[in-house]
């Protein structure tokens, strides 16, 4: 089984992951990024319940992979973590226990998927579920590098802007753009995404015209990034 896309509620708590908690609906999370490592195979999570009614909570980890426009998940034993399920009550706190059963040999992406189930809706209301999808990274040593290269594709669809990040460390990218001779035009605003070890993440350009010299211009969780492209 492969996920492919991301539900609203779901990027809308990704957007929070430079900060150090997420809240969605009655769950509140802490923190929003796990990193371990082959000296740090174990970590924390904790889970609360801010709101006055009991909360259903599920937890899952997927690996998680790069390639086109989209993330892409598959089910994994990668990381152990308890408990899987649990219910919380107004004001309670959960801590969840992760740990790695892999030694990797370069850095690992995973997703963990943190859901409220639903049971019955409040009385007179609709409830609606929640997703948070937590950005979980396993490394050999916690460090690594990145190294990221950019170009435009062309496919039945239009242009595509490519990153290929051949480095050992992920890229989180924000705030991406463009500038050309014909002016400069925003790709995504907020979070643009995460370009994984070894892989490449692609965004859809719109107006595009690459017979000139075009700057990509981004902030990184390795800093501003300034990269030009030739023409093809």
């Amino acid at each position: 089984m492969i996920l492919r896309a991301i539900p609203a509620l779901v990027a809308g708590a990704l957007l929070l992951a430079g900060s150090g908690v997420a809240q969605a609906g009655a769950l509140s999370v802490s923190p929003v990024l796990l990193e371990m490592s082959a000296k740090r195979p174990t970590r924390t999570l904790e889970i609360s319940n801010p709101s006055d009614q009991p909360v259903n909570v599920q937890l899952r980890v997927f690996a998680w992979a790069g390639g086109g426009t989209e993330e892409h998940y598959a089910p994994t034993q990668d990381i152990g973590f308890s408990p899987p399920m649990f219910e919380l009550a107004p004001g309670a706190r959960q801590v969840v226990r992760l740990a790695a059963r892999v030694t990797p040999t370069r850095e690992m992406a995973y997703r963990l998927f943190v859901d409220q189930i639903q049971t019955a809706p409040p009385e007179g209301g609709i409830s609606m579920p929640v997703r948070m999808a937590l950005p979980l990274f396993l490394s050999p040593d916690g460090g690594g590098k990145t190294a990221v290269a950019w170009r435009i594709e062309h496919d039945p669809e239009g242009a595509l802007l490519v990153a290929r990040n051949a480095g050992d460390r992920r890229l989180r990218v924000t705030e991406l753009g463009l500038e050309s001779a014909a002016g400069s035009q925003s790709v995504e605003r907020g979070l643009a995404g995460y370009v994984l070890a070894g892989q490449e993440r692609a965004w859809r350009l719109k107006n595009i015209n690459n017979s000139s010299r075009i700057v990509v211009t981004a902030v990184t969780d390795q800093g501003n990034i300034r990269a030009e492209i030739g023409p093809d």
